[in-house]
């Protein structure tokens, strides 16, 4: 059975990240353990946010081929440090907090 194909946003918020989309599926499933996609959300929100900034509300809905070339050009480069919202919590504090939260 055949894969669905790869939304093209999460390309490139991967090449952002200087990854190919199944290294960076594997990295988030490790960071983001319960919610492998929260890095992903993150970063097209701050897109999504800077785009409706410049273009008004709902703009992203309306005119997402614009959106999506928006992003392209607004990528960081792979070697920019994250921005600190992010940066994931470290494993030992959500050990800490045990298997619930």
């Amino acid at each position: 059975m055949p894969h669905d194909p790869i939304n093209p946003r999460y390309i490139l918020y991967s090449e952002s990240q200087g990854r190919t989309p199944n290294e960076q599926l594997a990295y988030d499933e490790e960071v983001w353990p319960g919610g492998k996609m929260c890095g992903f959300i993150l970063w097209i929100q701050k897109h999504l946010q800077a785009y409706e900034k410049e273009h008004g509300p709902r703009s992203a809905c309306i005119y997402p081929e614009a959106f999506t070339q928006f992003i392209r050009t607004a990528a960081e480069p792979p070697d920019a440090p994250p921005s600190p919202h992010m940066l994931p919590p470290a494993k030992e504090t959500m050990a800490a907090r045990g298997p619930d939260f």
